[in-house]
């Protein structure tokens, strides 16, 4: 009963810790897209669809400091209010108390890794489409007929009639400025039709945004620096419009752990001067990322816990304190071993890992000296 009871409080804290590191991180993300969806006249539902999608990819960086925040809160109140010695004094002994930890922080470390390995890949790519159909709608809403539609980039559209339902455009002129070779370009074309844009990666379906395909037209160009004026006459004639704001996403991982692993083997099978060392270096930091989550998560959950363990107000005076302090060494560890994997100065593994080695032996540490201070 008294582990049920701490297993119900833990998984309450965790709850509102979760939630609270979500809402906070989604907040800067909505105030990136508030003024597209307030200026552009983009329905509502497609920001909270695509913000749902974005807040996936927060939980493997929430689901860990959410179970050391709730370990730290569970037992520090135990502690304050000595229920630990009460507990420690009618037979509890260290392994049933950090049982439901335990056991709570193993069931989030694999959901969080089941999730990392196969959902989120899945819901990047549903956020890449949704945030390309944004792009879409708010380009098709801004377009009108016998107007110029100046926000593209160096390029001016004009188009006589635009028919509403299949956005066809008829005839039709394009002013087009290269700022890099300061070629200018005028086309003029009867019928013209937006098509939508595939990526070149055929193990990628994501559309990658719009191109309109022209047809009876001409194309007059000028390079200013050659001084050179060319005239073609074009039956069918493709350009590429519009790229969505896929930078302004959340970028996590693409691809699966299965995957990843395939594409790791299949690179390593290939001749040693067809080998390309950075994709497996990266796809080896992205596989061993996703497998130091869920370890993460369980040294997180039994650091929190087991700072407590110990009773002196001396040693409780400043133990939040040295709870961040563990916190920040833990991350600068983490993406010092990263920055060491970039560098080609270490093995993925150990990259990612270098940060829980030590914290390991912590709690080690720890988990010994629990019975000396109660």
């Amino acid at each position: 009963m008294i582990q049920f009871i701490l297993l119900f409080r833990y998984a309450l804290a965790f709850w509102v810790c979760f939630f609270s590191f979500i809402f906070f991180l989604m907040a800067f993300q909505l105030f990136r897209f508030i003024d597209l969806f307030t200026k552009k006249n983009i329905a509502w539902n497609l920001l909270f669809e695509l913000l749902g999608h974005m807040s996936l990819s927060f939980v493997p960086l929430a689901a860990p400091l959410s179970v050391l925040f709730a370990s730290f809160y569970t037992y520090s109140k135990l502690n304050n209010d000595s229920e630990l010695v009460a507990l420690k004094s009618i037979g509890y002994s260290k392994r049933q108390l950090l049982f439901p930890v335990a056991l709570f922080a193993s069931l989030m470390a694999f959901l969080v890794f089941q999730l990392d390995s196969h959902l989120l890949p899945i819901s990047q790519y549903m956020a890449k489409n949704m945030a390309i159909k944004i792009s879409t709608q708010n380009f098709f809403s801004n377009l009108k007929p016998k107007q110029f539609y100046l926000e593209i980039p160096n390029v001016a559209l004009y188009a006589h009639d635009i028919d509403k339902n299949s956005h066809g455009l008829k005839d039709i002129f394009i002013s087009y400025k290269d700022p890099n070779s300061l070629e200018e370009k005028t086309i003029v074309a009867k019928e013209g039709q937006f098509l939508k844009k595939h990526s070149a990666d055929p193990t990628q379906t994501v559309e990658e945004g719009l191109e309109l395909g022209l047809l009876n037209g001409m194309i007059f160009s000028f390079n200013k620096q050659k001084n050179i004026m060319e005239k073609i006459y074009f039956y069918a004639h493709y350009i590429p419009l519009v790229r969505p704001p896929l930078p302004e996403l959340v970028q996590v991982s693409s691809w699966g752990l299965s995957h990843l692993k395939e594409k790791i083997a299949k690179e390593k099978q290939l001749p040693p001067s067809e080998q390309t060392k950075d994709n497996i270096k990266n796809w080896s930091l992205e596989m061993w990322t996703k497998y130091n989550t869920p370890f993460q998560i369980l040294l997180f959950a039994l650091l929190g816990a087991l700072l407590q363990f110990r009773g002196t107000r001396a040693y409780r005076r400043f133990l939040m304190a040295r709870q961040l302090f563990l916190l920040i060494l833990y991350y600068v560890l983490f993406f010092g071993g990263v920055a060491l994997v970039r560098a080609s100065k270490v093995d993925p593994f150990i990259g990612v890992f270098f940060a829980s080695f030590p914290f390991v032996f912590l709690i080690f540490i720890l988990y010994r000296k629990a019975d000396w201070n109660f």
